[in-house]
């Protein structure tokens, strides 16, 4: 069973993928800024995180960035809506690089599920 680590600001986002995701047989745990991120990431196993970009406190580009640093082989599904300093557009394509999938919000479960069974291989 692939274990997803949810990460969004906006608290019914997270409990809306949360439900989803636990429906089909995920098991899920959520943080609701990058800094609890990385403190989960520190003490928990995770296969794939699916992640809000701008947030605050630490964002999504700090969990990439820490990703990278500690060479963690975890996948990696950014979701977008954009945000005041920077649109969806450019924010989308910053992270391409660095995600294995990029969403833009709002996004549907049908594109949530099949991102996510895009990276669980």
């Amino acid at each position: 069973m692939k274990r997803i680590l949810i990460v969004d600001d906006v608290v019914h986002i997270a409990k809306i993928i949360d439900k989803i995701l636990t429906k089909e047989g995920y098991e899920t745990a959520i943080c609701h800024d990058g800094q609890q991120a990385i403190d989960k990431l520190k003490e928990s196993k995770f296969d794939i995180i699916v992640s809000d970009v701008i947030m605050p406190n630490k964002d999504g580009f700090d969990i990439l960035n820490y990703l990278e640093e500690e060479k963690l082989d975890i996948k990696i599904i950014m979701m977008t809506g954009g945000g005041v300093k920077i649109s969806a557009v450019e924010t989308m394509r910053v992270v391409k690089d660095q995600a294995n999938v990029v969403l833009l919000k709002p996004i549907s479960k049908e594109d949530l599920l099949t991102a996510i069974e895009s990276v669980a291989v």
